[in-house]
Formats: C-alpha cells, sequence, structure tokens
C-alpha cells in the first residue's frame, strides 16, 4: 500500500513548482498553464501544483499522405455513408440517394513496422498479458480532420414546371471530425486487439466541395436541353454540415492481443490537482501486479538548482510498494540532458521510478526518435539520457498524424513489446524483461550498419529498441 506516494513524496521537496504534464507535446511537453492549486502534505510542506495539457493537442492539420504497409493495408481502414436526404433552395427541392464511400485509411499505421509483423506472424502478440496505460482519456475539444475520397452521388430535382424532374450527379470531396485524447492516441499504439472487428458511429461532415455531371431531364418526352450550371436547382451540395454513417476497422496496436486498461487521469482545465495526484496515485497501486504499465506523462520539477542526490534524499524518505510490471514511463520533451548537478525540468516521474528500490529493476525510461534512414537520431526535443541512461532507450516518437510527436508515443512502442516478451517467456520475472529490452538496444542510431557508440551513451542510453533483438536475446536466456 502506498504510505506516501510517488507524486506527493516528489511535490514535498522544497521547490516552487511541480508540473504533471502529458509527455506528447512534440516541442516542449506541455501548453498553457490551465489549473493551479496548492496541496498539503503530511511534513507539513506543500507543493505547487499546475496541470498543463500538451501542447500538440491544441491543433492538428488534416491526415495527410502517408505511405501504409502493403500488408497492413486492411488495418484502420473505414466507409462512410451517406443517407438518403433532401434540400431546398429558391428554385427546387432535391432528394438525394444513399451512397457508401470506398474505403480509405482512417487511422495510422506508423507503429506497425517489419519486426512487430514478423512476431505475429509468429504468434507473438501479447496474448494474455494486460498493459496498463494510466493517462488523460477525456476527449479535447480539438478533433482531428479526416479526408475521405471523392464519393458520387445522384440527386433528383424537383424543379421549374417547365423541366419537370431532372437527375443530376454530385461528385463531392468531403471531410469529418474525430474526436482525440492523449490517453487514447497513447493506447492506441500500446497494444489492444482491433484487428478485423468493425464498428460504427455517428460523425458529422462538412462537404469540402462539390461538382455536378451528367444532368438529364427526366421528364417523359421532354425535349429541353439542361444545363448542370443553371440557377433554376441546386448548383452544389448543401455546404452546411450532414450526419453521416461511419463505419470503421480501428488499428492493431504493437501487442495486438493483450488487454489494454485504460485509466483516466484528468489534466483538463476543468479538473482538480489535488484528485489528479490521488488518481495517479490509485492507478500505480492497483496496476503493481499487471504485466506492464505505461505512464506517458509525468512530473516536471523546476529544481532551483538541486541536484540529483538532493532530489533523491527527499524521495528516499517515502518509498513505494512494491510494482511487479514492466514499466515504460516518457522521458519527457525537455530536449536536454537529466544532468547530475541540475535536475531542472526532468521528468521526476522517470527519475522517481528509475531509482527507487521498488521499481528501479524494471523501469525503462523512453525517450524518441525522428528521422529514418541515415537521418534518423534522437529527436530535437526528446530528453536526452542523463543520469537515466541505465534504464534509457530510444523509440519513434511518431503518433502518425503530420506535426504529432512526442515521447508520449515512444514509450507505448516499447510497452508493446515488453507485453509480446511476457507472453513468449512467462518464466522471465518483469526485471529481467526490460533489462532484455535495455541489452538488446541497438546502437547504431542512423542505420549505417556500424555502432555509434560503445557501452552506454549520457545522450543514447542504450540505444534504439528492437523488439527482434529482445525475442532473440530473450531466447538466450
Amino acid at each position: 500500500m502506498f504510505k506516501k506516494s510517488l507524486l506527493t513524496a516528489i511535490c514535498t521537496i522544497a521547490l516552487t513548482s511541480v508540473a504533471i504534464v502529458g509527455c506528447g507535446g512534440g516541442g516542449g511537453g506541455g501548453g498553457g498553464t490551465n489549473s493551479v492549486g496548492t496541496i498539503g502534505d503530511v511534513s507539513g510542506g506543500g507543493g505547487t501544483y499546475s496541470i498543463i495539457t500538451p501542447t500538440k493537442l491544441s491543433s492538428m492539420p488534416a491526415l495527410g499522405s502517408a505511405n501504409y504497409l502493403s500488408n497492413v493495408s486492411d488495418y484502420g481502414v473505414g466507409t462512410a455513408t451517406l443517407v438518403a436526404s433532401t434540400a431546398r433552395d429558391t428554385f427546387s427541392v432535391a432528394t438525394y440517394y444513399a451512397v457508401t464511400s470506398s474505403a480509405f485509411q482512417l487511422y495510422p499505421l506508423s507503429h506497425i513496422n517489419s519486426s512487430v509483423i514478423d512476431a505475429w506472424n509468429s504468434g507473438w502478440n501479447g496474448n494474455g498479458v494486460t498493459i496498463s496505460v494510466i493517462d488523460d482519456f477525456n476527449n479535447v475539444s480539438v478533433t482531428v480532420n479526416k479526408q475521405t475520397p471523392t464519393i458520387v452521388r445522384t440527386a433528383d430535382y424537383d424543379s421549374d414546371p417547365r423541366y419537370g424532374k431532372v437527375r443530376a450527379t454530385h461528385s463531392m470531396v468531403y471531410g469529418f471530425k474525430i474526436p482525440y485524447s492523449h490517453g487514447s492516441m497513447v493506447s492506441n499504439i500500446a497494444g489492444g486487439d482491433f484487428e478485423g472487428q468493425l464498428a460504427s458511429t455517428t460523425v458529422t461532415a462538412t462537404v469540402a466541395s462539390s461538382t455536378k455531371t451528367g444532368c438529364s431531364t427526366l421528364l417523359a418526352g421532354s425535349v429541353f436541353t439542361m444545363d448542370c450550371k443553371a440557377d433554376y436547382f441546386l448548383s452544389t451540395f448543401p455546404a452546411t454540415p450532414i450526419t453521416m454513417n461511419l463505419n470503421y476497422k480501428k488499428v492493431a496496436g504493437v501487442a495486438k492481443k493483450a488487454i489494454v486498461i485504460d485509466n483516466n487521469v484528468n489534466l483538463s482545465s476543468s479538473q482538480n490537482p489535488i484528485q489528479t495526484v490521488a488518481d495517479i496515485q490509485g492507478h500505480l497501486k492497483n496496476s503493481a501486479y499487471l504485466g506492464v504499465i505505461n505512464l506517458s506523462i509525468g512530473a516536471d520539477i523546476s529544481t532551483s538548482g538541486k541536484t540529483f542526490d538532493q532530489v533523491m534524499a527527499e524521495v528516499a524518505k517515502f518509498p513505494l510498494a512494491r510494482v511487479d510490471a514492466v514499466i515504460t514511463v516518457a522521458a519527457g520533451n525537455g530536449g536536454a540532458a537529466c544532468a547530475t548537478q541540475d535536475l531542472n525540468g526532468c521528468n521526476a516521474l522517470a527519475v522517481a521510478m528509475a531509482y527507487q528500490a521498488a521499481t528501479s529493476s524494471s523501469t525503462i525510461v523512453v525517450g524518441a526518435l525522428s528521422g529514418t534512414g541515415s537521418g534518423e537520431n534522437i529527436a530535437t526535443y526528446s530528453t536526452r539520457a542523463g543520469v537515466l541512461a541505465q534504464r534509457f532507450v530510444l523509440a519513434s516518437g511518431a503518433e502518425g498524424e503530420p506535426n504529432v510527436a512526442g515521447t508520449s508515443f515512444a514509450a507505448p512502442r516499447v510497452a508493446g513489446i515488453a507485453a509480446i516478451l511476457k507472453q513468449k517467456y512467462p518464466s522471465l520475472s518483469s526485471a529481467q524483461i526490460a533489462n532484455v529490452i535495455l541489452m538488446s538496444a541497438s546502437k547504431d542510431i542512423n542505420n549505417d550498419g556500424f555502432d555509434d557508440f560503445t557501452g552506454v551513451s549520457p545522450i543514447y542510453g542504450h540505444g534504439k529498441v528492437s523488439l527482434s533483438r529482445a525475442l532473440a536475446l530473450a531466447g538466450a536466456l
């Protein structure tokens, strides 16, 4: 039981502030402060908490073109159905017929690579393992715009009496919005079997453009020639938002057969800071004996020059109860190393997990990579290894949507790998699995076939996570 939990322990330090953040913002790990409150503690100190939501959730561009692996092209697809409807303008009443779009890519697939596919094909997919994702699952007001393929829809017009009924064919491009939360993006990467499971929802779509062709009169014996641009019937599809049905399949996570538990932590402007800390504490306690715990949130401490030893001396006063799970923690997006003499800007949650006796042996702190091929390297926004080097690895920080990246999305990739290893090697302890992932990491960061460092790097830690190398090393134990 938590006599004094992690975040409370950190916050009893005589520092200026603690910010609980989602680590997913690509550039800085946080946005504007939404709510501030002071929380007392049994030691009589107290700490000031500012709850911050990730900057990148404030704006997401439309899904652009992307290259998806051909052998998983059936993942994350959707079709949209426009139901029969009527519309009217000054000159006519139009009856639109129901029509369904062709299949289109709906969810990002950036976390599904060849190593993941190979593991799935061999039957290793996290089946029977539970991943606990502790994060903010409250839908944000900002949504991700999705653009569908062009859809062709016919309409009959009851127009000017001289012409009777007229049929036109509309070729439309339209888009709709899907609500996202920081937690949902993290959870979708970690695991869960959405393969082959069709879901349905109702969405509001706004037509981006419309053209009309093939106008013809339906009046028997009529000799009139219809002009598609004539203003006696609707020249475009109604511009007002319309409701349509969306059928879709969600993309499977890295450990696609794992059981994923979403544990909500409210980081919105309406949250109560005291309750938020209590929620995190409770989720850690309840997840202590599950397979994998992912924390893509953090506590950023303004240390005012406090050293590592000074911070850990305070943390050690309030030890955690035993946690028998692989713990993956986002390193944070401060862009600097956690230096021994100055922990300013470090994710204190990662530091405490990596050094407290109850969690140190099974914790993996995850920084973010960006780029591809010879251009792959640690992301400019990613916290460097520093004092976390012995428990530090790198994984891609791409969420899959353009311009949405962060260590938040690197950590669940490693959580999924840990679940796959737990399935294949159930006799291995959480500490052994964590060490396998660390020790099997590739030191060839830029993919040129040569190691870029030896030992453990203060920048890269153990290097770039590799599912295939981890499976091979675990098999040799």
